[in-house]
């Protein structure tokens, strides 16, 4: 017990107490792994540190048990910790707030206005589906500014979706566009699940936004007042829409 800590406080473990670490060789070797994988710019996870971690020792006689807190306290004796890779632009805005509270208010009062029922609202927008999904998060060192990571080039190959909801709850059927003109015979088990078009792109044009529009929104499109809410993308706002 330590009475002389700063402020008087007791300090219940002197610097350099506590159990000693089972097997250091294989600490040493998985930390350097982690230096070697952000050298590298590659992703690490906890995950892949755990199977790496069984790896090492597997030539061991004295193994360690490697837990959610065996890790935790593995990262903090080594500096790491789990780090959100940066990118070139994360700020916000300055005017975000306010356009927001704007546009929110602008469809409140276009609902009053028409007298909209919820069912009559729909919320719908684009999402990319990334063939390599790159993790956001990685094991790096504590201080480090530059948080990069290295992929396999196919980053940018995707599908986009449609997803669509009422303002009642109601979800609607996700319309996905495949970017290839064959179709794929495994997929037509989701038909009652997905809308699924074939194209020679994979984002919306005109041509895709009318076929969603025809498939995916209940019958009787046309025959009555509905209130879309979506971006300005250039599909969206088309004469042709």
């Amino acid at each position: 017990m330590n009475s002389n800590a700063t402020g008087g406080s007791k300090r219940i473990r002197l610097d350099g107490g506590g159990r000693r670490i089972t097997n250091p060789d294989v600490e040493l070797q998985l930390a350097n792994w982690v230096r070697l994988q952000r050298s590298r710019k590659h992703p690490v996870s906890r995950r892949l540190l755990r199977i790496e971690a069984h790896r090492v020792q597997e030539d061991c006689e004295t193994k360690v048990v490697i837990t959610e807190s065996w890790i935790d306290r593995f990262l903090e004796r080594h500096l790491f910790s789990l780090r959100r890779k940066t990118t070139a632009c994360q700020k916000d805005p300055q005017d975000l707030i306010p356009k927001i509270v704007d546009f929110v208010l602008y469809v409140r009062k276009i609902r009053k206005d028409n007298e909209y029922l919820l069912s009559d609202i729909v919320a719908c927008d684009e999402t990319p589906v990334w063939l390599d999904l790159v993790s956001c998060t990685t094991i790096d060192m504590k201080g480090a500014k530059e948080i990069p990571i290295k992929t396999t080039g196919n980053e940018k190959c995707k599908m986009s979706v449609m997803l669509s909801a009422k303002a009642d709850g109601t979800k609607l059927r996700p319309h996905v566009i495949i970017n290839r003109v064959r179709r794929i015979d495994g997929l037509s088990k989701f038909k009652s699940k997905l809308q699924i078009s074939y194209a020679k792109k994979s984002w919306f044009d005109d041509e895709l936004t009318e076929e969603y529009l025809r498939t995916i929104i209940p019958k009787g499109l046309f025959q009555k007042r509905r209130l879309f809410v979506w971006d300005s993308f250039r599909c969206h706002i088309s004469q042709a829409t």
